[in-house]
């Protein structure tokens, strides 16, 4: 079973599971699925071998069992039933630059400019996954009060997804830059609905 290096960089719930996505040394996405269901993780699964969760920029060693792409999500790999291994934790300055060269650069993000992708259009894509740098994003509650939004802009567009992590942002315009996970959600009707699974604040 082949055993990877990922810096990771969202680790966010789905559907009462975990989903965690991040990159490799060669600048390649990866997100560590389990075998059973929408491949969503337990919890459990994706605690790190220090006793805590996989976060933002840590370096984490996992094993891989096989290759499990989806047709909207080519990125998927089947984790092996080992305990995740800390590499060690970066800190945004000694890795600002390699996130600089992963950056998202097509016209619209994950083929769209809308919260969503049509299903015929989702399939076969060849990623599922896009690192944006957003300029003072706005963070806000939607109609739901117990769910959070962000809202950017990007290549003259204005996107506004739901947040899908755990530790929310002061709500409100922020007077940061912030790196932003985007993630193609599960099919839900006739689409595949963006999701945003990670975000790292830019000094």
């Amino acid at each position: 079973m082949p055993a990877v290096e990922m810096l990771c960089l969202a680790n966010s719930w789905k559907h009462g599971g975990r989903c965690v996505a991040g990159i490799l040394d060669d600048g390649s996405w990866i997100r560590p699925v389990s075998a059973a269901g929408d491949g969503g993780l337990e919890a459990s699964a994706c605690r790190l071998d220090s006793g805590r969760a996989v976060d933002a920029l840590d370096v984490v060693e996992i094993a891989l069992a096989e290759p499990s792409p989806l047709p909207h999500q080519p990125e998927n790999w089947t984790v092996a039933d080992e305990t995740w291994k800390l590499v060690g934790k970066q800190y945004l300055p000694y890795v600002r630059e390699r996130l600089e060269r992963r950056l998202y650069d097509e016209p619209s993000i994950l083929g769209s400019v809308g919260p969503s992708v049509a299903w015929r259009y989702a399939q076969n894509r060849d990623h599922s996954l896009a690192l944006i740098k957003a300029r003072r994003p706005r963070f806000r509650r939607g109609r739901d009060p117990t769910q959070f939004r962000v809202e950017f802009d990007y290549r003259g567009n204005t996107y506004d997804l739901p947040i899908t992590f755990e530790l929310l942002p002061t709500l409100g315009r922020s007077l940061s830059d912030w790196y932003l996970t985007v993630s193609l959600g599960e099919p839900y009707g006739s689409a595949c609905y963006k999701l945003v699974a990670g975000a790292i604040p830019v000094p």
